[in-house]
């Protein structure tokens, strides 16, 4: 059966596409993806859904460059991608929430 998930992601280095080849190569690639996985599945769902790739740096967290201090940025998940995810924002922070409890 296929369908479309919402993933939370937490990346562990900055390698380049390591989100894109790591679930493409566990046979989940991503919505829109026409470098990694089923290529004419993905892309034509994209299509479909018109959402070109459906990945999205939702929440990010660096260390400010002047201060050494965390530097939290947020962005809104883009139309596109909210008609994927109708309760997007509510999802993301409650998948969020649980991922901070676990990790403690």
């Amino acid at each position: 059966s296929t369908g479309v998930f919402a993933v939370l992601a937490y990346p562990l280095t900055g390698r380049m596409n390591q989100i894109r080849v790591h679930f493409a190569h566990a046979g989940w690639p991503l919505v829109g993806d026409d470098k990694y996985g089923n290529f004419a599945l993905t892309k034509a769902a994209g299509k479909q859904l018109k959402t070109g790739l459906a990945l999205h740096a939702w929440r990010l967290q660096v260390v400010h460059p002047r201060t050494a201090l965390p530097l939290l940025l947020e962005a809104p998940l883009p139309p596109a991608l909210q008609t994927l995810l109708p309760a997007g924002s509510l999802m993301l922070e409650s998948a969020n929430a649980a991922w901070q409890r676990w990790v403690k």
